[in-house]
């Protein structure tokens, strides 16, 4: 039996942030229920999209320029505090 377009958002990544330089987007998504978020980025002309970052917990906040994208998250449930940090969008 073929699924109806009903279910295929439940299985789609959820975008917790999202930011933009003007040429391209970066995005942190999760799988639904999960507090751990990839870092996406891709050219807003087209093309490819590239992950940058993997399983980074609770990303609250997304920030970025022309080379880096900056990120705040809590850090995983049950240890204090958060991460504020730094990735570079091209390998050197």
């Amino acid at each position: 039996m073929r699924e109806g377009p009903s279910s295929a958002p439940e299985r789609q990544p959820r975008v917790r942030q999202l930011a933009t330089d003007g040429s391209s987007a970066d995005w942190a998504a999760s799988a639904p229920g999960d507090d751990y978020s990839d870092i996406v980025t891709g050219s807003l002309v087209g093309g490819p999209t590239r992950k940058i970052a993997c399983r980074l917990s609770s990303v609250y906040a997304l920030a970025v320029d022309e080379t880096d994208v900056y990120f705040s998250t809590w850090l995983a449930r049950g240890a204090p505090g958060k991460i504020i940090g730094k990735i570079p969008k091209f390998a050197r």
